[in-house]
């Protein structure tokens, strides 16, 4: 399998979890550790890990219930240990790792679905981790406190298109 899937004559703007302004982020009071789901460049929820008779913070990609709250937004960390490089599954960080969590600041995002203007608000479905930005909250979806804005002076996106999450 390549790492590289098109050739394009103009940089990516960003990859999903890096930040846009370094820097500029505020983080989690703690490191959670994954449970083996948890995917940079998307939200997480909070789990409880245990390990050697010990309990710990932990992450995971999905909530229990559709009531569940994000704990934050997993930025991507370069220096973090992700042992199949070739492989799809690359920004999914190993059970054990302890993963950044963002609380604020402005990460980039795949556009989950086509987005229809700038600045609308950023809402989740915790079962699923299903993202939806809209004017409007769908069915069993919270709000995520975060708002999607599209780069470069545009004013809407389609499916894949790299925009921005942000909420300070």
């Amino acid at each position: 399998m390549a790492l590289q899937k098109s050739v394009g004559l103009n940089y990516a703007l960003g990859i999903p979890g890096q930040q846009v302004v370094v820097g500029q982020a505020e983080y989690a009071v703690y490191n959670p550790l994954s449970d083996g789901t948890v995917k940079a460049g998307a939200f997480c929820f909070k789990k409880a890990v245990s390990g050697n008779g010990e309990g710990f913070a932990g992450a995971t990609l999905l909530g229990t219930a559709d009531t569940d709250i994000p704990l934050g937004f997993v930025e991507r960390v370069t220096d973090t240990y992700i042992p199949t490089v070739a492989g799809e599954a690359t920004s999914v960080y190993p059970a054990g790792t302890a993963v950044t969590v963002a609380i604020r600041g402005q990460f980039y995002i795949e556009a989950p679905a086509a987005i229809a203007s700038d600045g609308l608000p950023v809402y989740i479905k915790p079962t699923t981790g299903a993202l939806n930005i809209s004017a409007s909250k769908g069915e069993n979806e919270v709000d995520t406190g975060w708002i999607c804005r599209i780069p470069n002076g545009g004013t809407s996106a389609v499916q894949g298109d790299i925009v921005i999450v942000e909420r300070f």
